[in-house]
C-alpha cells in the first residue's frame, strides 16, 4: 500500500512536471538555461581553430 502511493506520487509528479515543461516556453528556457551556459563557457575555453584548417573527414563505417 506505501509503496503504491510512493509510486504513484512519482508518476503524478513526473507527469506535472513534463506538462508543465510541454506548456511554458518560460519555464522551459529556465530549465535549459544551465545547459547553455556550460556549452558556452566550453565554447570560450577552447582554442579558436586556425583559419586554414578543416575540419577531419569521418570514415564510413
Amino acid at each position: 500500500m506505501l509503496i503504491d502511493l510512493i509510486v504513484g506520487s512519482a508518476v503524478l509528479l513526473a507527469g506535472g512536471y513534463c506538462v508543465c515543461w510541454l506548456c511554458s516556453p518560460a519555464l522551459r528556457a529556465r530549465i535549459e538555461r544551465p545547459k547553455y551556459t556550460f556549452l558556452e563557457q566550453v565554447r570560450r575555453q577552447q582554442p579558436d581553430p586556425p583559419e586554414d584548417a578543416t575540419p577531419p573527414r569521418r570514415s564510413s563505417p
